[in-house]
């Protein structure tokens, strides 16, 4: 049940984020991302930051900010900090 809320969090975070980009990808503005580009995707960056930052959002939403807690879900559902990594990077993308 918590792995299907976390994939749930991921589709509506990678929803939001895939909206923000293709607005963002409109403009003129040149940000700068101290974190490195985790992906390129038809010539626009998707920063480590805005990746990492997803991650820290759904743990908040799901109550575990704490470490301990965030491990013994992830082993629970099955999740490594990788895999969840790239789930959060595919709907990114």
């Amino acid at each position: 049940m918590k792995a299907r809320s976390m994939f749930k969090a991921i589709v509506a975070v990678g929803v939001a984020s895939a909206c923000a980009l293709s607005l963002a990808g409109c403009g003129n503005s040149t940000t700068s991302y101290t974190g490195g580009v985790a992906a390129t995707v038809n010539g626009v960056e998707i920063p480590e930051d805005e990746v990492t930052a997803q991650i820290e959002s759904i743990r908040g939403q799901m109550g575990l900010t704490d470490k301990d807690p965030w491990g013994q879900w992830l082993v629970s559902a099955g999740y490594t900090p990788e895999s969840v990594r790239e789930e959060v990077l595919e709907g990114l993308i």
